[in-house]
């Protein structure tokens, strides 16, 4: 980090919350395995500028705030880090996080493909002293082998990092989402302690669509990106190994709140998840944690509650303002990062040899 950086000190407060809830499942365990994720919408440069709804103006500087960034995302020290709208990976991220430890992957979104080098997407970035990285792998929204969505297959595959080479893509295969850039990023770790398996992926779901299918609201269209997405994911996991731990963490762009289509999508949410065996860990305690912005929180880490032995502790930022602003945070999202014991069901082998990649 520049010299700027390290002594800068964020204006906020942050605390560790212990708890200690058990998951499903978390007798009979085999190798428990102790990791931190976190999970972080680092908000891209072209976004930086936004207008409210009383007219004002509130604009984050990426120069200003991108040492920041690198600051919020080491002080949880996590094994696995991952980051939505990333349009500065080659430039910043990569180079950046790699002097401490850390191997980068990234997938763009499927737009904007007349400069597909400035679009923004998904990253993860492994601790390399603990995991290796056995297979990435990625899903689209889009089928990009298909009508005039092929002639933009190269360019994007040339932007995913460090190359297409390194993964297994699987195309977009539902046609209600057949319009929309969204991507999942995943990667098949092992622990290079225990050996064990687990699938990590990163995720930033549509918030509001340009236009909905014919027939279907807004709530509905949520569910069904969750639905395919989480499915997809667990699927994969089960073709690799059955019952690998499974981590779903990202923007998913859904929450509580009295608003009625919002209400709607959030339970369409939780049902997704529960249909997926996964669980919110911020909300496995005995209570949910009370934290500022808790009304627009859209970031979750999920965990396949199979495997799920306790959340040993979750960050909570706290903030002077009731939400993040330029001059109180270099994002307009909260970094969320969660402590996991989590463990292998009985008879798990890792299957070391990585499924066929798409072409």
């Amino acid at each position: 980090l520049s010299s700027t950086c390290q002594a800068a000190a964020l204006p906020m407060a942050q605390s560790w919350h212990s708890w200690h809830s058990l998951g499903e499942g978390g007798e009979g365990l085999e190798g428990s395995l102790s990791l931190t994720i976190c999970t972080f919408n680092v908000l891209c440069e072209r976004f930086e500028k936004k207008i409210l709804k009383d007219g004002q103006i509130e604009e984050w500087k990426w120069e200003e705030r991108k040492d920041l960034l690198v600051a919020e995302i080491l002080r949880c020290n996590a094994d696995i880090v991952c980051l939505q709208e990333v349009d500065h990976f080659q430039d910043f991220f990569e180079p950046v996080l790699s002097r401490y430890g850390y191997e980068g992957y990234f997938v763009p979104k499927t737009k904007g493909f007349d400069r597909i080098a400035e679009t923004e997407g998904q990253a993860i970035f492994v601790w390399t002293e603990r995991f290796r990285v056995q297979q990435a792998i990625c899903w689209t929204s889009i089928d990009l082998r298909s009508g005039k969505w092929r002639k933009h297959t190269n360019k994007w595959k040339n932007q995913i990092q460090p190359s297409a080479s390194r993964f297994q893509i699987v195309y977009g295969r539902e046609k209600a989402l057949e319009m929309m850039p969204q991507v999942a990023l995943g990667l098949f770790l092992q622990s290079k302690e225990s050996h064990q398996g687990i699938l990590a992926t990163c995720m930033h779901l549509k918030s509001k669509p340009a236009e909905l299918p014919e027939g279907m609201k807004e709530a509905e269209l949520k569910k069904v990106q969750c639905q395919y997405f989480l499915t997809s994911v667990i699927d994969a996991s089960n073709m690799w190994a059955p019952n690998m731990p499974v981590l779903c963490a990202g923007d998913f762009n859904i929450h509580p709140t009295k608003h009625t289509t919002e209400a709607e999508a959030f339970e369409g949410f939780a049902e997704a998840i529960q249909e997926a065996f996964l669980v919110d860990t911020y909300a496995s305690g005995p209570e949910r944690l009370p934290r500022n912005n808790s009304e627009t929180v859209v970031d979750f880490i999920l965990a396949s509650s199979v495997n799920l032995e306790r959340v040993k502790s979750i960050l909570e930022v706290v903030l002077s303002e009731p939400k993040p602003k330029p001059e109180n945070y270099p994002s307009d999202h909260l970094i969320r990062a969660a402590e996991l014991s989590i463990g292998s069901v009985q008879g798990q082998t890792l299957n070391r040899s990585p499924t066929r990649r798409s072409k």
